[in-house]
């Protein structure tokens, strides 16, 4: 499910992203084999983080890395990226809002504001819409944890209604002051 979201006076598109992957949507074989070899790679980066954290080293995501190092994988992500993009301008929007590729990332592509949240399993990152309508692309690692319990004490709570169609929910949200 896609829509298009207004903020500040500009619009975004959001939508998951999938219906763009061409090898999900045309080669099933291949992404049914890509998600075995994604699993695996994300219990061996889980294992290899439980040892780091044992010698009191930071995360690290191992998965990331290795997909970063493939020519490949950066290429397709690119081409991902300007599709996505081009549709974004297609529905006059200003900027989008997706995920998918579980690729971080904020920046400027042909004109439009391209954010991928990535995920909170691998990149352990996630895209936050300030009061005033400024996005920012948050990582949250093992070492945060600490300075979020020292600062639980100081956070404030902030209600927000729920803009993806539960009219007249509110859910409380915990936001550490800066």
């Amino acid at each position: 499910r896609d829509m298009i979201y207004e903020s500040k006076d500009r619009k975004y598109y959001i939508v998951h992203g999938d219906v763009f992957d061409s090898i999900t949507s045309q080669f099933k074989w291949i992404a049914k084999l890509g998600d075995i070899g994604y699993t695996f790679l994300l219990w061996l980066n889980r294992q290899y983080n439980f040892r780091r954290m044992k010698k009191g080293l930071p995360y690290f995501s191992l998965s990331q890395k290795i997909k970063g190092k493939v020519k490949k994988a950066v290429k397709y992500i690119d081409d991902f990226e300007t599709q996505l993009a081009s549709m974004a301008k297609y529905k006059n929007c200003e900027g989008i809002i997706c995920g998918h590729i579980h690729q971080p990332a904020m920046k400027m592509i042909d004109g439009v504001h391209y954010m991928n949240s990535g995920d909170w399993v691998e990149s352990m990152t996630a895209l936050v819409e300030d009061m005033q309508g400024e996005w920012s692309l948050v990582y949250y690692t093992e070492s945060d944890q600490k300075e979020k319990q020292d600062k639980e004490a100081e956070s404030k709570t902030i209600v927000m209604k729920d803009y993806f169609g539960d009219e007249g929910q509110e859910s409380d949200l915990k936001v550490n002051k800066a």
